[in-house]
């Protein structure tokens, strides 16, 4: 019945799951509706990431239509991706390709899916199809320098990522993306503050609202204020540094602990940001700085403090530098509070993270002559990376 599916249709433009549902049971027996109706239904379970049940609506749909729903054969590709049915997924892939209608811009999406998933054979197959065929979108080429990236073909990658940089002129968060892949550290966070997350970076995408990104500032107040009240008690520190400040979230908490607040970024935009939010409070400076490439005043700070700032220097170079700056800057006595990504020392499979261990930060602070004295993996629930803080003394 039609109007059984135009109520799917407003349902899925309303999100409304339940809607949905009822509405695709009175869909009747005519096949184009019932492969329409299925697939929309489909789409909204995949969106709410219900991909069992989303793969048993394309089914029902692909079924209907004799499967010629292209839509419906694509979010079932999809599901058995996140399912992680590679048997399946590379069946129909070959399926999908048979169609005329298929184009370069949704074979990218599946070079992307096979690479995630290690279908390296079939991942360069799809990657060297939508080459030859060529395209003028920049997602295509930020797609396949991502499945590029993941495959472990870096030369190729960067040159994928090229094609979509030349391609995305304007286009600022799409020129965010492709920043990951060409990795140029001051032109990435330079960006990433003038795209659509603006002074919420760097609380991930999907958390972009106004009480997301208070309650992200929240939980990291909190724990700090427990480590840093368990570590340093009542002290108050006469000069501190905020090194890799951002838009200045965490400013507040360190003022109450400071004398004097000293905050650095590399992003011009972000300093603005920080100076907005926190100007008007008492003895505290901002500095637009490169903190591997400009050393900052010898033995001064009594506290450094960086918050998942030297994580993004994956440069292992550029790396070591930022945090023999940072022991250089320090009194004999004083701290050096991190707050990084806990990684294995293994590829995370993005060129803006590093991968050093915490091992590796130990052993590197302990060469610039700072020892650990306080190690904790951050409590957080639910994310897709761990953190470790890590907290040295410099020698005496």
């Amino acid at each position: 019945m039609r109007d059984a599916l135009q109520r799917i249709e407003q349902g899925l433009k309303s999100n409304d799951l339940e809607a949905v549902i009822q509405a695709a049971a009175h869909l009747g027996t005519v096949a184009a509706d019932v492969s329409r109706g299925q697939q929309l239904l489909g789409d909204l379970l995949r969106r709410r990431r219900k991909f069992e049940q989303a793969l048993d609506a394309y089914e029902v749909s692909l079924k209907a239509a004799e499967a010629k729903n292209m839509a419906s054969l694509y979010g079932k590709l999809e599901c058995l991706k996140e399912l992680g049915r590679p048997n399946p997924f590379i069946k129909g892939v070959e399926q999908f390709q048979k169609n005329a209608r298929f184009n370069e811009n949704l074979l990218s999406r599946l070079a992307l899916a096979a690479a995630e998933m290690g279908e390296r054979t079939h991942a360069l197959a799809l990657i060297e199809e939508v080459a030859t065929k060529g395209s003028d979108e920049p997602r295509t080429w930020f797609r396949l320098a991502k499945a590029q990236l993941l495959l472990g073909e870096k030369d190729n990658a960067l040159k994928d990522a090229k094609k979509a940089r030349d391609l995305a002129v304007g286009d600022k968060d799409l020129l965010l993306e492709i920043s990951t892949i060409s990795y140029d550290i001051s032109e990435y966070w330079e960006l990433r503050y003038n795209s659509s997350q603006g002074e919420r970076t760097p609380v991930p995408v999907d958390a972009q609202r106004d009480e997301a990104y208070a309650q992200r500032t929240r939980r990291d107040t909190d724990f700090l204020q427990s480590t840093f009240s368990s570590l340093f008690g009542q002290t108050q520190f006469e000069k501190v540094a905020d090194c890799g400040c951002g838009s200045g979230r965490l400013i507040p908490f360190l003022s109450k602990w400071s004398e004097n607040l000293d905050c650095f970024d590399i992003s011009p935009t972000a300093i603005a940001y920080a100076s907005k939010n926190n100007g008007n409070l008492p003895s505290i400076a901002f500095h637009s700085q490169d903190m591997s490439q400009t050393m900052l005043p010898a033995s001064v700070y009594d506290f450094i403090f960086d918050y998942t700032a030297v994580q993004h220097v994956s440069d292992p170079d550029q790396w070591r530098s930022v945090l023999m700056n940072y022991v250089q800057a320090c009194k004999p006595g004083g701290i050096i509070f991190l707050l990084e990504v806990l990684s294995d020392g293994k590829e995370l499979g993005v060129l803006h993270v590093s991968n050093a261990t915490p091992e590796d930060y130990v052993k590197m602070m302990e060469t610039a002559g700072a020892m650990l004295i306080h190690k904790e993996t951050a409590p957080w629930k639910d994310v897709s990376w761990k953190e470790v803080c890590l907290v040295f003394r410099k020698a005496g």
